[in-house]
């Protein structure tokens, strides 16, 4: 359980640090469009951008099969 914990919990720190800053970035607005707007694209920065910075693997994996896969579609 340990173990597990201490590979998660990584994970969701920073999905609870990326929905904070949405939450206080999307009270800026009042149009509705506008805050789900705001909201996704401050929590997609903000978790992509602590991942990278963090240097997860997980995150080089996924953009890397994600290209890889697109690639090989394309060539299809």
């Amino acid at each position: 359980l340990s173990t597990a914990l201490r590979d998660i919990l990584p994970f969701v720190c920073t999905a609870a640090l990326a929905m904070t800053a949405a939450y206080f970035a999307a009270g800026l607005f009042d149009n509705i469009y506008l805050i789900l707007v705001t909201k996704i694209i401050v929590a997609v920065g903000v978790y992509l951008g602590t991942l990278h910075l963090l240097g997860a693997a997980i995150l080089r994996e996924s953009i890397g099969y994600l290209f890889r896969r697109n690639g090989k579609q394309a060539d299809a």
